[in-house]
């Protein structure tokens, strides 16, 4: 709870600094403007200087979206973090430079897979698709993986459309993941070619 608390003050940081803007032309503030820090949220067990050779080549830098993008994809491959947050805020209350909060959420094992939406493909089948071993620190990439691999098995079964979004939580205890797959099914003929047409009950035509 706390750490939702602080993301949440940090968004509304991030939000209500926002200056006013004409139609359609709103840019984000952050855009461009120079890093002058980063602040580390919820490091545990990791070494802060690991984490400075990434983050220090950035500071006095311009800020790029596509940078940052980086930066969270490199931080993520470490393989120390379920999900990597850069949070821009305004340094020292001027929005002329950036203080880049870093939310950390490290790796917990999967406690729990559920399915909901599903009536084609049973849940044992989908569990195997999936195939997320329980009680073993989970990676947030393997949710891509296992959405792919629930298309497969509906196209298998002859479907070829299935919308699929996972989602997860911490436990209660704050100690594992709860990953929930919420599947749109289809009717089988979505998406396949026409063949022909046939005609029944024209009389007269």
């Amino acid at each position: 709870m706390q750490r939702k608390l602080i993301i949440f003050a940090l968004l509304l940081v991030a939000i209500f600094a926002l200056p006013a803007a004409n139609g359609d032309n709103l840019t984000l503030w952050w855009e461009n403007k120079p890093i002058s820090q980063f602040v580390y949220i919820d490091l545990a067990n990791v070494d802060e200087a690991q984490i400075d050779t990434y983050t220090t080549p950035l500071i006095g830098t311009p800020y790029q979206q596509s940078e940052i993008d980086a930066l969270q994809q490199r931080l993520l491959s470490l393989g120390l973090f379920f999900e990597v947050e850069i949070i821009p805020s305004r340094f020292e209350g001027s929005t002329e430079s950036l203080t880049l909060f870093i939310e950390f959420v490290p790796l917990k094992p999967l406690s729990s897979v559920k399915f909901q939406g599903n009536k084609i493909a049973t849940s044992n089948e989908l569990n195997t698709a999936v195939n997320l071993p329980l009680n073993i620190p989970f990676d947030a990439s393997a949710l891509e993986r296992s959405i792919d691999s629930i298309k497969r098995l509906y196209r298998a079964k002859g479907y070829d459309r299935v919308d699929v979004i996972a989602d997860y939580t911490t436990t209660r205890s704050g100690e594992g993941i709860e990953v929930t797959f919420s599947i749109q099914e289809y009717q089988w003929y979505i998406n396949k070619p026409i063949r022909g047409f046939s005609y029944k009950g024209l009389i007269n035509v």
